[in-house]
């Protein structure tokens, strides 16, 4: 059950589950959280004039909360109301159209690889300084997204094709920026806008850095791992959303996209076991890209298999894992 509170009558011990604008608009670094201290207060003072809190996730033990709920009157909610910030829905309309490419393959190939060589060596150099603590430097990564949106809107299969050359390479650098093509291809496909797309580009390209966290023993490691080294692989969602909401100069969304792309439809991802529509709607289209690549480029041939193979298995785990039109549209993109 959920109530709206006015912002001036929230308490210490309430669990705020939705805002009054989009959570990907505010400086909240979590979609649902519980009021633990004044600063809190403060900062949701600040943003909102109201706020809708779960009462059964509220510490009704305690009297100020138990009150204050029980005083508000729970006639049913303006449907308009608070519609923006069920984050996980479609925040788009699909433009979905033919693109008539500007150069061919052969003549956007030179450019989009040195594009991607130097994104390669950011990305790398960007890991090698978050283990020793330093920042992200944010507009070399935002100059770079621009780079890839200009070959891909060139002519896409250049960056696609460089993507897919190595095929035995799960390297952390290699992955997240392929993820990054791939997620810059299939947006713009999706017909998102150049905002949409340098924002999601960012996110797509950092959603991983939370694994510089991680003892490289670990990421060598990878599959067979034992419960515990699960539980420290698994807490790179959290701590790469941690890293990034630090940084000065990127997008919202980089945060939450490296939080979540973890989530499942059904409730069975990490690290808070979101479902459905609890999931940010750009964080299902990089979750999907994430396994997609992750699947087609294998450090061990015998796990090796093709991009046709890993969009089956990726159809049918839809509904369950993945967002089903949103699966249907990839393999519309990937021809």
């Amino acid at each position: 059950m959920k109530k709206k509170i006015d912002v001036a009558d929230l308490e210490i011990g309430m669990y705020v589950s939705e805002l009054d604008r989009p959570w990907l608009g505010s400086p909240f670094l979590f979609q649902g959280f519980l009021i633990m201290d004044e600063k809190s207060l403060k900062n949701l003072r600040k943003e909102c004039k109201f706020v809708y809190v779960d009462v059964l996730k509220s510490d009704t033990h305690n009297d100020k909360v138990r009150k204050r709920l029980l005083a508000v009157d729970n006639s049913p909610r303006d449907s308009k109301e608070g519609s923006d910030s069920k984050r996980g829905k479609k925040p788009f309309h699909w433009k979905i159209t033919p693109i008539k490419h500007e150069n061919s393959v052969e003549e956007e190939l030179e450019e989009a690889r040195h594009i991607y060589t130097d994104t390669q060596a950011y990305i790398s150099g960007l890991f090698s300084d978050l283990r020793l603590g330093k920042t992200i430097k944010a507009e070399e990564a935002k100059a770079l997204v621009s780079d890839i949106i200009g070959s891909i809107v060139r002519n896409p299969d250049a960056m696609l094709l460089l993507s897919n050359l190595q095929a035995y390479d799960e390297n952390a650098v290699t992955h997240s920026m392929n993820v990054a093509t791939l997620t810059l291809t299939f947006s713009r496909f999706l017909g998102m806008d150049k905002e949409e797309l340098e924002h999601l580009g960012v996110a797509a390209l950092l959603h991983d850095v939370g694994e510089t966290t991680v003892p490289q023993r670990i990421l060598s490691k990878r599959y067979g791992l034992t419960k515990e080294e699960s539980t420290i692989m698994q807490a790179h969602a959290t701590k790469g959303a941690e890293i990034l909401k630090k940084q000065k100069g990127l997008p919202e969304l980089a945060p939450i996209v490296a939080l979540e792309h973890h989530e499942r439809l059904n409730g069975s991802g990490y690290p808070r076991r979101l479902k459905g529509d609890e999931i940010a709607y750009y964080s299902k289209i990089v979750s999907v890209i994430d396994v997609y690549d992750r699947l087609i480029h294998v450090a061990q041939k015998s796990r090796f298999i093709t991009s046709t193979d890993a969009l089956k298995n990726i159809y049918d785990l839809r509904d369950r894992f993945f967002d089903a039109e949103l699966i249907e549209k990839f393999i519309q993109c990937l021809g």
